[in-house]
């Protein structure tokens, strides 16, 4: 059963801008199609790519709840990260990450992807 605060997002019909529908959905308490898909993805076996992907995941069920849904950018900047980190060396993935947060605030936003799925890649 689902309670009131449940519904799911794809009844909802959002009229706004295409740039802050993920800032929309967020605020009502929803995880866009693309950060669902993110957190079904399989964790990396081991290394440093499993920490990572660990710390995100963590940071998104401890801190990140607790901050509230602030970005206004599709993927999220901590599903941004993830496949950073998931596809890229520790470096890129880290700068890639940095550059991204500071570019999160209100008045930019929209679909956000990372340079390697830009040019056709598939996610």
């Amino acid at each position: 059963m689902l309670r009131e605060s449940e519904v799911l997002a794809e009844h909802l019909e959002l009229r706004v801008p295409p740039e802050i529908a993920p800032t929309v959905l967020r605020a009502l308490g929803h995880s866009t199609a693309r950060d669902m898909e993110i957190d079904a993805m399989v964790l990396p076996s081991s290394g440093w790519r499993h920490r990572a992907v660990m710390l995100l995941r963590w940071y998104r069920q401890r801190i990140g709840r607790q901050l509230g849904s602030r970005c206004v950018y599709e993927p999220s900047c901590s599903h941004y990260a993830e496949l950073a980190f998931r596809q890229l060396s520790f470096s890129r993935a880290c700068w890639l990450t940095i550059r991204r947060l500071m570019r999160c605030r209100p008045g930019n936003g929209g679909l956000d992807l990372l340079p390697t799925l830009k040019k056709g890649g598939r996610l």
